[in-house]
């Protein structure tokens, strides 16, 4: 039987989908945040009305950032073993 610990490589590419997901993260993130501030009525007050600000209240609000960091830290834990960038010398 072979434990998840195994010595072979996999995931050595990039993972396309969390590409996406955290594509569309960053996305509704934006979008939430100029509606927010571009908004007439008061949006922390008032409920959203219609399918469009629920799918944007809902998808951009407790979704979008857990997502995003999600994405992020499973990518850089199957990345691999790259080196840790380091500055030349005399640069800071």
């Amino acid at each position: 039987m072979l434990g998840i610990f195994s010595t072979k490589e996999i995931n050595t590419g990039r993972q396309k989908e969390l590409d996406y997901a955290k594509t569309i993260a960053i996305l509704f993130m934006i979008i939430i945040h100029v509606w927010e501030n571009l908004s007439i009525y008061n949006v922390v007050t008032e409920a959203p009305e219609g399918l469009w600000e629920n799918i944007l209240q809902f998808g951009a609000g407790p979704l979008a950032a857990p997502v995003f960091m999600f994405c992020l830290a499973r990518a850089s834990a199957t990345q691999g073993t790259a080196p840790p960038f380091s500055l030349p010398d005399g640069a800071c």
